[in-house]
Protein backbone atom coordinates (compact mmCIF):
# COMPACT_ATOMS: atom_id res chain seq x y z
CA UNK A 1 0.00 0.00 0.00
CA UNK A 2 2.80 2.64 0.82
CA UNK A 3 4.90 1.56 -2.03
CA UNK A 4 1.46 2.45 -4.29
CA UNK A 5 1.76 6.11 -2.91
CA UNK A 6 5.52 6.26 -4.10
CA UNK A 7 5.82 9.28 -7.09
CA UNK A 8 8.44 10.84 -9.11
CA UNK A 9 10.51 9.26 -11.91
CA UNK A 10 10.25 5.21 -11.84
CA UNK A 11 14.17 4.93 -10.67
CA UNK A 12 13.63 6.91 -7.88
CA UNK A 13 10.65 5.01 -7.03
CA UNK A 14 12.85 1.88 -7.03
CA UNK A 15 14.88 3.13 -4.76
CA UNK A 16 12.28 3.97 -2.36
CA UNK A 17 10.87 0.98 -2.85
CA UNK A 18 14.14 -0.90 -2.14
CA UNK A 19 14.68 1.15 1.15
CA UNK A 20 11.29 0.33 2.44
CA UNK A 21 11.51 -3.63 1.59
CA UNK A 22 14.90 -4.21 3.15
CA UNK A 23 12.59 -4.22 6.39
CA UNK A 24 10.63 -6.92 5.31
CA UNK A 25 10.65 -11.29 4.79
CA UNK A 26 12.19 -12.63 2.08
CA UNK A 27 8.44 -14.16 0.71
CA UNK A 28 7.08 -10.96 0.60
CA UNK A 29 10.17 -9.03 -1.15
CA UNK A 30 9.71 -11.52 -4.07
CA UNK A 31 6.18 -10.99 -3.98
CA UNK A 32 6.21 -7.40 -3.85
CA UNK A 33 8.80 -7.01 -6.79
CA UNK A 34 6.97 -9.43 -9.22
CA UNK A 35 3.80 -7.01 -9.01
CA UNK A 36 5.96 -4.20 -8.97
CA UNK A 37 7.83 -5.28 -11.74
CA UNK A 38 4.95 -5.56 -14.11
CA UNK A 39 3.30 -1.99 -12.87
CA UNK A 40 6.92 -0.40 -13.88
CA UNK A 41 7.50 -2.76 -16.65
CA UNK A 42 10.61 -3.59 -15.43
CA UNK A 43 11.70 -7.59 -15.96
CA UNK A 44 12.33 -9.64 -12.71
CA UNK A 45 13.02 -13.31 -12.79
CA UNK A 46 13.98 -14.46 -9.41
CA UNK A 47 15.28 -18.17 -11.06
CA UNK A 48 17.46 -16.05 -13.21
CA UNK A 49 21.13 -15.95 -12.28
CA UNK A 50 22.34 -13.20 -10.04
CA UNK A 51 25.63 -13.94 -8.28
CA UNK A 52 28.91 -15.55 -8.76
CA UNK A 53 29.66 -19.11 -9.38
CA UNK A 54 32.12 -21.26 -7.30
CA UNK A 55 34.56 -21.26 -10.40
CA UNK A 56 34.62 -17.36 -10.60
CA UNK A 57 34.92 -17.34 -6.61
CA UNK A 58 37.99 -19.65 -7.08
CA UNK A 59 39.72 -17.66 -9.97
CA UNK A 60 38.95 -14.20 -7.84
CA UNK A 61 40.53 -15.55 -5.17
CA UNK A 62 43.34 -17.19 -6.94
CA UNK A 63 44.41 -13.73 -8.14
CA UNK A 64 44.94 -13.06 -4.37
CA UNK A 65 43.20 -9.55 -5.58
CA UNK A 66 39.80 -10.63 -3.38
CA UNK A 67 39.20 -12.25 -0.36
CA UNK A 68 35.95 -13.67 0.87
CA UNK A 69 33.75 -13.77 3.66
CA UNK A 70 29.87 -14.65 4.43
CA UNK A 71 27.31 -12.76 3.93
CA UNK A 72 24.57 -15.82 5.20
CA UNK A 73 23.75 -18.70 3.32
CA UNK A 74 20.23 -17.61 1.97
CA UNK A 75 20.50 -13.34 2.45
CA UNK A 76 18.05 -13.86 4.94
CA UNK A 77 17.23 -10.80 6.93
CA UNK A 78 18.61 -11.94 10.50
CA UNK A 79 16.45 -9.96 12.57
CA UNK A 80 13.21 -11.17 11.30
CA UNK A 81 14.40 -14.80 11.69
CA UNK A 82 14.42 -17.06 15.43
CA UNK A 83 17.88 -17.49 17.36
CA UNK A 84 17.54 -21.02 15.60
CA UNK A 85 17.43 -20.46 11.94
CA UNK A 86 19.98 -17.46 12.32
CA UNK A 87 22.90 -19.92 13.85
CA UNK A 88 21.68 -22.23 11.10
CA UNK A 89 22.07 -19.34 8.68
CA UNK A 90 25.77 -18.45 9.86
CA UNK A 91 26.80 -21.86 10.25
CA UNK A 92 25.81 -22.96 6.70
CA UNK A 93 27.32 -20.74 5.13
CA UNK A 94 30.37 -20.75 7.05
CA UNK A 95 30.86 -24.30 6.98
CA UNK A 96 30.31 -24.12 2.79
CA UNK A 97 32.63 -21.43 2.11
CA UNK A 98 35.15 -23.08 4.32
CA UNK A 99 34.69 -26.65 2.72
CA UNK A 100 34.81 -24.99 -0.85
CA UNK A 101 38.22 -23.12 0.14
CA UNK A 102 36.90 -19.82 -1.31
CA UNK A 103 37.67 -18.31 2.58
CA UNK A 104 40.00 -18.42 5.35
CA UNK A 105 38.05 -20.35 8.39
CA UNK A 106 41.40 -19.09 10.73
CA UNK A 107 40.01 -15.64 9.39
CA UNK A 108 36.44 -14.94 8.23
CA UNK A 109 34.42 -11.71 8.04
CA UNK A 110 31.00 -11.65 8.10
CA UNK A 111 28.46 -8.83 6.27
CA UNK A 112 24.74 -8.33 8.01
CA UNK A 113 22.59 -8.47 5.18
CA UNK A 114 20.80 -5.34 4.21
CA UNK A 115 22.81 -4.28 7.36
CA UNK A 116 20.25 -5.54 9.28
CA UNK A 117 21.41 -6.18 12.91
CA UNK A 118 20.63 -6.38 16.75
CA UNK A 119 22.57 -7.46 19.80
CA UNK A 120 20.65 -10.97 19.16
CA UNK A 121 22.33 -11.25 15.53
CA UNK A 122 25.99 -9.52 17.11
CA UNK A 123 25.80 -12.57 19.95
CA UNK A 124 25.23 -15.00 17.49
CA UNK A 125 27.99 -14.00 14.65
CA UNK A 126 30.54 -13.69 17.83
CA UNK A 127 29.47 -17.40 18.74
CA UNK A 128 29.92 -18.85 15.16
CA UNK A 129 33.57 -17.44 15.14
CA UNK A 130 33.35 -14.74 12.60
CA UNK A 131 36.38 -12.47 12.98
CA UNK A 132 34.80 -9.68 12.60
CA UNK A 133 31.57 -8.01 10.64
CA UNK A 134 30.79 -5.22 8.90
CA UNK A 135 27.34 -3.10 9.05
CA UNK A 136 26.02 -0.47 6.26
CA UNK A 137 26.29 1.87 9.15
CA UNK A 138 28.66 4.35 7.33
CA UNK A 139 31.37 6.20 8.48
CA UNK A 140 35.46 4.99 9.60
CA UNK A 141 36.58 2.84 12.88
CA UNK A 142 38.90 3.01 15.54
CA UNK A 143 40.98 0.69 17.54
CA UNK A 144 38.24 1.11 19.98
CA UNK A 145 35.17 0.28 17.40
CA UNK A 146 33.27 -3.27 18.35
CA UNK A 147 34.75 -5.77 15.87
CA UNK A 148 31.33 -6.79 15.18
CA UNK A 149 29.52 -3.30 14.20
CA UNK A 150 32.29 -2.41 11.77
CA UNK A 151 31.07 1.18 9.77
CA UNK A 152 32.04 0.96 5.83
CA UNK A 153 32.89 3.96 3.70
CA UNK A 154 30.51 2.69 0.64
CA UNK A 155 32.32 2.91 -2.82
CA UNK A 156 29.83 1.97 -5.90
CA UNK A 157 30.28 2.00 -9.47
CA UNK A 158 28.68 5.88 -9.42
CA UNK A 159 31.02 6.90 -6.95
CA UNK A 160 33.98 5.34 -8.63
CA UNK A 161 33.84 6.50 -12.69
CA UNK A 162 37.01 8.51 -11.90
CA UNK A 163 39.63 8.64 -9.49
CA UNK A 164 38.61 12.00 -8.19
CA UNK A 165 36.03 10.98 -7.37
CA UNK A 166 36.55 8.31 -5.73
CA UNK A 167 39.33 10.52 -3.86
CA UNK A 168 36.23 12.59 -2.62
CA UNK A 169 34.79 9.43 -1.47
CA UNK A 170 37.40 8.36 0.82
CA UNK A 171 38.00 11.76 2.05
CA UNK A 172 34.28 12.39 2.82
CA UNK A 173 33.28 14.92 0.91
CA UNK A 174 30.57 12.55 -0.77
Amino acid sequence: QTLERLKGPVDEQIEAAVALLKKEPSDEIHGVLSLLSERWGVGFNPLKRAFINWQEVDEMRASGLVAFGSHTHCHHILTLLSDKKVAEELATSKERLCSMGAADPGFMPFCYPNGNWNAAVVQRVEACGFAAAVTTERGWNSGASDVYRLNRVPVHQDMTCSDRMFGCRLVGLM
